[in-house]
């Protein structure tokens, strides 16, 4: 690995770094906020699965908007606004009690007005978070189009719990077994999506939620890419630029790697404070990607964790951990 004097270890919590995966994220709004302390337990909590026939045929069934977000007119969704969590460029998130059955949930709104490109990836993620079933994401309650507000609502489950992020910087690192038990339930996640052959493209500190007993749920899934084969690949660019693995910012073709090379970003940072191929430009970043410019591991880690991110932060996708197909 080459080193770079590009390269330096400020915190990842750093306000430059955070405005700029703001800036560049093309997903939804963040949403998530704390309400609740976090603890550590041993999970033994397992995906439920479908086959990937039965899946393909469900998530097909239509891609008709009037059908993934019916509308309120003929909708029963009754509830009161609890507070604003958080607003974004299209929309704004709240937690709202429902009135039908008294149970708080996180509601989504989203602009009718919201462009093309837009509105095509809300469409993707909300036929994906139709089908997909598992302990490990964030479960979709109900979709519809909110009439009265001018925009596409999307209600969630409540957790009570907090960001893998907002955790962090609490603590500034984990131990090594902390960041173990969190890596080993986010490769229960990816399993269960790559057996649907389903990327998820968005692996960060922001979209891994902790439940108030320490399990994980993976949120926003606007960069989700279902494929048609697990041989099949694609060329898209999307996400934040300090998340792209070098394959993707090649514009080569590439499908389970990028999810597998975000592991890596993941799990660096939370056993260091920061991000390993951060600089202060995005040009720089890609080149410290591209040229393999990495932050240097604290002396203070053991052999095989960091053997570990290396293996996840492999250049080459056919020597990356996770990758027997690209």
């Amino acid at each position: 690995m080459k080193t770079s004097p590009s390269i330096h270890s400020h915190s990842f919590i750093n306000a430059q770094r955070q405005n700029r995966r703001r800036r560049y994220s093309m997903s939804s709004p963040q949403i998530f906020e704390s309400r609740a302390d976090t603890t550590l337990h041993h999970s033994d909590a397992l995906s439920k699965k479908v086959s990937r026939g039965k899946f393909s045929k469900i998530y097909s069934i239509s891609s008709n908007s009037n059908l993934l977000f019916p509308s309120n007119e003929t909708n029963s969704e009754k509830y009161d606004i609890l507070s604003k969590l958080n607003t974004g460029a299209y929309g704004s998130s709240y937690l709202i009690r429902d009135s039908n059955d008294g149970q708080i949930y996180l509601l989504k709104r989203i602009d009718d007005s919201l462009p093309d490109r837009f509105r095509q990836r809300l469409l993707e993620e909300r036929r994906l978070l139709g089908c997909l079933k598992s302990t490990y994401i964030l479960a979709l309650i109900s979709a519809y189009t909110d009439t009265q507000h001018h925009c596409f609502s999307m209600k969630f489950e409540y957790i009570h719990g907090i960001t893998l992020l907002q955790l962090l910087r609490r603590f500034r690192w984990f131990e090594e077994s902390v960041v173990a038990f969190y890596s080993a339930q986010i490769v229960l996640a990816f399993e269960y999506f790559h057996e649907l052959n389903l990327i998820y493209r968005n692996l960060k500190l922001e979209t891994i939620l902790l439940t108030d007993h320490g399990y994980i749920k993976l949120s926003d899934f606007a960069f989700a890419r279902l494929l048609p084969s697990n041989t099949s690949s694609t060329r898209s660019i999307v996400g934040v630029p300090d998340l792209m693995p070098p394959e993707m910012l090649l514009g080569q073709p590439y499908s389970f790697s990028v999810d597998w090379w975000q592991l890596g970003i993941v799990m660096f940072e939370m056993l260091t404070s920061y991000s390993p191929f951060y600089a202060s430009s995005m040009i720089q970043t890609h080149e410290n990607v591209l040229c393999n410019r990495r932050a240097k591991f604290p002396l203070r880690l053991s052999s095989s964790v960091k053997s570990t991110c290396r293996l996840l932060l492999q250049p080459n996708v056919k020597k990356r951990l996770g990758c027997s197909i690209i």
